[in-house]
């Protein structure tokens, strides 16, 4: 079965991975810049077996990053910028037997309908709110990790399944490669929507890391949002030479204790050189706790101490993560393991134990094939 998996970019990430690579934007050919995202295990978790490992079975493409489809495009003799008309270009001349879209809300049915040929099976994947029915209902099925996503039939008018993300195997050599020097990590998003309550756990986490001793460390990603303060007193054509800028998101405290965001390789070696991750859920996932700190702690070796909830199948609260139920109680477990590193350690690799076994990219891929025929 030939795949071709469509990802779409993270806006931070590019320049992130350009700059880390050198990348030359004039000399890069496509299979270079394709090799080099797929080193950088980018998305890995979620790249299905034969996309991520390159094989003539499975097709990668990071479908809106202009400078990776413009190469593509250049490689055939071709001057094209519209991201949409390669994409369909790709899948015109691959001619897989599945397209997997990561990216089902940025495209209008007719496009879809026209750029995708009709033997095509399509499926998509999609675990955001606030996405319209008819969007999910272009796909054979719409694939999420949030249970409360998979809805009958009947009532949602599209088939939702549940597919998890998987053990990247190369989080296995990071692993034996890095020293613990971080005793508590935290990385993700700190924004108004969708993180309003983890934001004031952040908070207290940050409280926390100013009068510990231990070594904490944020890496947060944020939005710097202004008010524009204004003069009154000036004539209003003159008002806005006369105006300051204040900043009301994040805290200034927020800035002044979190690192720059990492990605890729360097997210892996920081999660790996981690004694414990910090993790809470987003806030519409509700009781089902599903984000990728789960899959990328356990990977990499870490004692994940997270949030009360439903969690995925396998995972087993105090033998593969700890729980804490509120942010006193996670101090409570977090200073303890910190100063019985055994019994830390212990759960680390009982959960590391359990993601290789039950979360494997084979066992990923066999599911996919699986969902694939039953919705043929």
């Amino acid at each position: 079965m030939k795949v071709l998996q469509a990802i779409h970019s993270y806006k931070p990430y590019l320049p992130y991975f350009e700059d880390k690579y050198k990348v030359n934007q004039e000399e890069i050919t496509f299979d270079e810049l394709k090799s080099l995202l797929l080193k950088d295990r980018f998305y890995a978790s979620h790249l299905l077996d034969p996309v991520l490992n390159d094989t003539e079975s499975g097709f990668y493409t990071m479908w809106d990053y202009p400078l990776f489809q413009e190469k593509w495009a250049e490689s055939k003799g071709w001057k094209e910028t519209d991201a949409k008309k390669i994409l369909f270009a790709q899948i015109e001349e691959f001619q897989p037997d599945v397209f997997y879209n990561f990216s089902p809300a940025r495209f209008e049915s007719s496009e879809i309908n026209a750029g995708v040929p009709d033997q095509v099976l399509k499926i998509c994947w999609s675990a955001a709110p606030g996405i319209l029915n008819e969007v999910f209902s272009l796909y054979k099925t719409r694939l999420t990790n949030l249970p409360s996503d998979i809805q009958p039939l009947a009532e949602a008018g599209f088939r939702s399944d549940l597919f998890q993300p998987a053990h990247d195997p190369m989080m296995d050599q990071i692993k034996k490669q890095t020293k613990k020097e971080i005793d508590v990590f935290f990385y993700g998003q700190y924004a108004p929507a969708h993180f309003k309550v983890r934001n004031k756990i952040i908070d207290r986490l940050i409280d926390y890391k100013l009068q510990s001793k231990f070594k904490i460390e944020l890496a947060l990603l944020y939005t710097s949002r202004y008010k524009d303060r204004y003069l009154l007193s000036r004539p209003y054509r003159l008002r806005k030479l006369f105006h300051s800028r204040k900043l009301i998101h994040p805290s200034s405290k927020v800035v002044e204790n979190s690192a720059s965001q990492v990605y890729g390789l360097d997210l892996y070696k920081k999660i790996a050189s981690s004694r414990i991750v910090f993790n809470a859920a987003v806030d519409f996932s509700g009781n089902y706790k599903v984000n990728m700190r789960n899959f990328e702690s356990l990977g990499l070796g870490a004692h994940l101490i997270s949030d009360d909830g439903i969690y995925p199948e396998h995972f087993e609260k105090e033998k593969h993560f700890s729980v804490y139920k509120s942010f006193d109680h996670f101090v409570e477990i977090a200073e303890y393991m910190l100063k019985n590193e055994s019994k830390s350690r212990e759960i680390a690799a009982a959960g590391n134990n359990m993601i290789t076994k039950k979360y494997s990219k084979e066992k990923q891929w066999l599911q996919f094939q699986k969902i694939v025929e039953k919705v043929s």
